[in-house]
């Protein structure tokens, strides 16, 4: 059994990058991917890069099987904040191996 985000019906997580790393997105793409599923039947969410006055977000859809799902977006050079996220809309979603 592996350690996962558990995310329940209209749950969010969201991890602010260190500034460091957020300097060096600047731009240029920043790709942010996580692998997702659900314990009971079909789950549906959304995996994000939100980069202050704007958000780049792609929806899912999650089984039991689990699958990777990414998003990409090219960040400004001039960006308030730089966050990732994953939202859970219907069932709850399990997400591990989260990289951007």
């Amino acid at each position: 059994m592996q350690a996962a985000l558990e995310l329940p019906p209209g749950a969010i997580t969201l991890q602010a990058l260190p500034d460091v790393a957020a300097e060096w997105a600047q731009n240029q793409t920043l790709h942010f991917s996580a692998r997702v599923w659900s314990a009971q039947g079909a789950a549906r969410g959304f995996i994000a890069i939100n980069f202050g006055w704007a958000k780049t977000e792609i929806p899912f859809d999650a089984g039991e099987r689990g699958r990777v799902v990414e998003v990409a977006t090219f960040v400004p050079l001039y960006c308030p904040f730089l966050h990732v996220e994953i939202r859970s809309e219907v069932g709850t979603i399990y997400a591990s191996q989260l990289s951007a």
